[in-house]
């Protein structure tokens, strides 16, 4: 009789739970648009120093072994004094790990250089960087741009592992459309 009881109290708990549960959730369970709890990438890192906007762009995806990458940098001043900025450029270089170690593969610094940018008032400049440095095969590369204690970062995939990702990309955008279609159908028949 008692475990009966006990039974009974379990059930009535489980029940309560699933309904509240049911009643206050704040978001629909329905799998129909699988995009949209997906956020949106950083397609341009930039920031604000000094009243200044810096928006920095490099074409380090686009970027072939052997070859130097070019960072540019969009100063943009808005106010009504001159701003003078020291910014700190470097690019470094991450081979992947293997994925049986526990440990992280460290970036190694490939390039590195000081420059001193002053932006008049009211004006906006554009200036382009070459780095001495080649992009290695295999690797990440990843551009960074200091700037008293603000930095920027913009982090670029090796061509293979580009590839490699867009596959995945079409082979879960294929899977999501045919998830969609089935359930589609499914609400169809229902209607029916």
């Amino acid at each position: 009789m008692q475990t009966q009881n006990i039974l009974l109290g379990a059930v009535a708990a489980l029940t309560t739970t699933t309904l509240t549960l049911t009643v206050l959730w704040p978001h629909d369970l329905q799998a129909s648009n699988p995009r949209a709890a997906v956020k949106k990438e950083i397609t341009t890192p930039s920031m604000t120093v000094q009243g200044c906007t810096v928006v920095l762009t490099s074409n380090i995806d686009d970027c072939k072994p052997g070859s130097r990458p070019v960072i540019s940098l969009r100063l943009t001043n808005p106010t009504d004094k001159p701003v003078t900025l020291k910014a700190q450029l470097a690019m470094t270089a991450q081979a992947p790990g293997s994925p049986l170690s526990r440990r992280m593969v460290r970036p190694r610094q490939l390039w590195s250089t000081k420059k001193t940018y002053t932006v008049p008032a009211g004006k906006s400049i554009l200036v382009s960087v070459q780095s001495t440095a080649k992009a290695p095969k295999g690797q990440t590369l990843t551009v960074r741009i200091g700037i008293g204690k603000r930095t920027l970062l913009s982090q670029g995939v090796d061509p293979v592992l580009s590839k490699l990702l867009q596959k995945a990309r079409k082979v879960n955008n294929l899977r999501d459309q045919r998830r969609l279609d089935r359930t589609r159908q499914v609400e169809t028949r229902s209607t029916k």
